[in-house]
């Protein structure tokens, strides 16, 4: 574990939403990229990997030393864990370097059946302090992603606290939202955040009674200047966001931080000129040093400016017909991508450039002082700017074509004796010839000559991985005898491999044949009385507990500098007050908790359980969380009395956990519910509209200072047979209401 105030080299970690970009970012100087397959990723609007572009990409990786995070990272419904357990056991043959998880079901499928897997923890996991980090640790997680809404002083206290790996985002857009809490896009059409189909609300044009704006798209973080300070943190890994980037912007701003990250290991504090024009040259929005600090918190939002600003590259000088008249201030190029606006704030136009015309003459780019004519189908107006937002790129299409896919390894064990080499594998058995073998007068057969003479495999699909050798004797054998025997080695490995694939696939249908019986032998339901459900004696915070006081919610979010504030006063109401039952709505609560004795705990809104396996992990977790003190006769002090089916669901994925769950499920059926949650200062509060007509409520928390957006509908749903309802107080600024059902009778995106 590193220390803070100890400088160290730390991961660059790019994204790659396909093949290309993950070269791209490999030669731009990026350690390990991280990337999504067709499912079950956060950025599924990405091109995304097959699992032949991920053996391709692993192949790449591991000949070049770098590594591959494969992203696992979204909530899965009871329903889909059978398909999950498919790709995730197809994920495990390939043996990428981590997988990247947000739903504790995953975990626990993960950690059951393919415990060489190493796991990080996503940002969506909402993990925002030393405690949370210690939930993840004792899930046998071995690396967290922070939520981007930490500052870099509670990013020193989290990592002096912490003993497993942090990773931090560097560059890149920033959610408005905290991580894992955004309902919006789910809220307005059944597209979730949380399941990797945002379609990004939050950047849309609103309006009020005291101006209109873009009042909840943030700035872009960009973070030169703070490298250095960031490398004092402990932090492992520097990340950049942009699985939806295209290649250019992949190259430059992984080779722009490859720059400042080597520079500073040198000694050097300040970025270079290189690295920041780098950085000035790729298309993004305005940059800002995201929340780093509560400073920053009032200047990330920019509500009059709407979408990437780019490279300003030119004006319009006119229309004209199937196109505009252009005078060129920067290259632009064919294939370039174009944004053209004419004031900041209005709707722009995008265009790739397919034709550009000089003087009558196709030519492939315009210069700094060109008039040249731009093939458009689109109206644009006269004199609006020219910003470039995407570059023509190589799409390298022969050399991807031709990359190895990684090849299978088998283990080897030589024993060498007179005149017969042996080699065991696990895969093919023994392997048995007969070699002439002269005593050694000078250079004798070495450990070190067999390992380089059989890991040279000539086949395309076989590759050797451990290889172990015993040599009885000193012996001389001709360089050409050891390469015969081991090309006949390999040959009849790879006669051999049409079984093995079928060993493989019946290896690989066992394991999900496991898997599924796992999934489906739910232990039984457990008696529990219903809990005060409709939310009578409850507070919202154990600092406003009085004796009448029955049950406690948790704040959702904490942050590091008030955590053991927290903690004293959750002890102090159980051990004063008497209260015994807590409603954790965060992953950091539990490991607070299991210090206590005779605990019960409800899981509540925000945090998300869509299926029984993340019920058993939760169940884990107080099971092999609990300190010895805690634990009375054998049993377990904290006890989970029921969850609460995640507000998304549609009411399919509801039965479908109701009808495994071990626990008692509670649902939300009826008020207002945070559809946004930001510790942004946003430009606005009260009521607000978008272009559909429909109200939102924006408060602002002083205490914990956080925002929310609400919709004005409130939320009422049909009570699911089974479960336990539960009702949120409704706003008192909202007098009227259209009710809403949200997804409960539409499928869940």
């Amino acid at each position: 574990m590193k220390r803070t105030g100890e400088k160290s080299k730390p991961e660059l970690l790019a994204p790659a939403g396909n093949l290309l970009s993950a070269i791209v970012a490999f030669e731009s100087g990026a350690d390990a990229v991280y990337m999504g397959l067709s499912k079950f990723n956060a950025r599924e609007r990405a091109d995304n990997f097959s699992f032949d572009d991920l053996s391709k990409l692993l192949c790449y990786a591991g000949k070049n030393h770098r590594r591959v995070y494969v992203a696992f990272n979204t909530l899965v419904k009871e329903m889909e864990l059978p398909e999950a357990t498919e790709f995730l056991a197809r994920i495990a043959e390939l043996e990428p370097d981590a997988l990247i998880v947000q739903d504790l079901g995953v975990v626990n499928l993960v950690r059951t059946f393919l415990p060489e897997l190493p796991l990080h923890a996503s940002t969506q996991m909402a993990v925002h302090n030393s405690a949370g980090v210690a939930a993840a640790e004792r899930m046998g997680i071995s690396r967290v992603i922070l939520e981007r809404q930490v500052t870099r002083e509670e990013l020193m206290l989290i990592s002096r606290n912490s003993r497993i790996e942090l990773e931090v985002f560097i560059h890149g857009a920033l959610c408005c939202s905290l991580s894992g809490r955004c309902l919006f896009s789910s809220w307005l059409g059944g597209w979730s955040g949380n399941r990797g189909k945002c379609t990004q609300p939050c950047r849309r044009r609103f309006y009020s009674e005291n101006g209109n704006g873009f009042f909840f798209s943030a700035k872009d973080l960009s973070s030169p200047e703070s490298i250095a300070k960031l490398m004092k943190t402990g932090v492992s890994s520097f990340k950049i966001e942009g699985r939806l980037k295209k290649p250019d912007y992949i190259a430059n701003v992984v080779g722009a931080y490859r720059i400042i990250i080597d520079d500073a290991m040198r000694g050097k504090t300040s970025p270079s000129r290189e690295a920041l024009e780098m950085l000035r040259n790729t298309s993004s929005r305005s940059f800002s040093s995201g929340f780093s600090s509560k400073k920053a918190f009032k200047n990330l939002i920019e509500s009059e400016q709407m979408g990437v600003t780019g490279s300003f590259c030119g004006k319009v000088s006119h229309p004209v017909r199937n196109g505009f008249m252009a005078e060129v201030a920067r290259r632009i190029h064919v294939g370039d991508i174009l944004r053209i606006q004419k004031h900041a704030g209005d709707n722009s136009a995008s265009l790739t450039v397919s034709t550009i015309t000089i003087d009558g003459e196709i030519v492939p780019k315009a210069t700094d002082g060109d008039v040249c004519f731009i093939r458009c189908d689109r109206e644009v107006p006269e004199g609006a700017d020219i910003f470039k937002t995407g570059e023509s790129f190589d799409k390298m299409t022969a050399k991807l074509a031709n990359l190895p896919m990684r090849r299978r390894k088998i283990d080897l064990n030589i024993t060498l004796s007179e005149n017969v080499i042996e080699i065991d594998t696990s895969e093919f058995g023994r392997w048995t010839r007969g070699i002439e073998t002269q005593p050694a007068r000078k250079a004798p057969v070495s450990l070190e000559s067999l390992d380089t003479c059989f890991r040279a495999s000539n086949s395309t699909t076989l590759e050797a991985g451990a290889i172990t050798a015993e040599i009885a004797g000193d012996y001389f054998i001709p360089a050409s005898e050891l390469k015969k025997i081991r090309r006949g080695f390999w040959g009849e490995c790879a006669a051999k491999e049409t079984k093995l694939d079928s060993e493989l696939e019946e290896r690989r249908k066992k394991l999900m044949s496991d898997m599924l019986e796992y999934i489906k032998a739910a232990p039984k339901r457990e008696r529990i009385p219903a809990l005060n459900a409709d939310g009578k004696q409850r507070t919202d915070s154990p600092f406003d507990a009085t004796k009448e006081t029955t049950e406690i919610l948790l704040p959702p979010f904490s942050a590091e500098d008030k955590l053991e504030e927290l903690k004293r006063e959750i002890s102090d109401v159980v051990n004063n007050l008497g209260i015994r039952m807590f409603r954790v709505t965060s992953l950091y609560q539990i490991p607070i908790l299991v210090e206590l004795e005779n605990i019960e705990i409800a899981i509540t809104f925000p945090f998300p359980v869509c299926n029984t396996l993340a019920i058993r992990e939760i169940r884990g977790l107080l099971e092999n969380g609990t300190v010895s003190k805690t634990r009375r006769n054998g049993g377990v002090s904290t006890h989970l009395k029921s969850v609460e089916a995640w507000v998304e669901l549609e009411e399919e994925a509801i039965r479908a956990l109701v009808e495994h769950s071990p626990v008692p499920v509670e649902m939300l059926v009826e008020g207002h519910i945070p559809i946004l949650a930001t510790r942004a200062e946003v430009p606005i509060e009260g009521v607000i509209n978008d272009d559909r007509g429909a109200n939102y409520l924006v408060k602002h928390d002083a205490a914990s200072g956080i925002t929310y957006v609400y919709s004005e509908r409130t939320l009422k749903l049909p009570v699911v047979p089974g479960t336990i309802p539960r009702k949120t107080e409704k706003l008192r600024e909202v007098r009227k209401s259209n009710p809403s059902t949200f997804n409960f009778h539409r499928e869940l995106a």
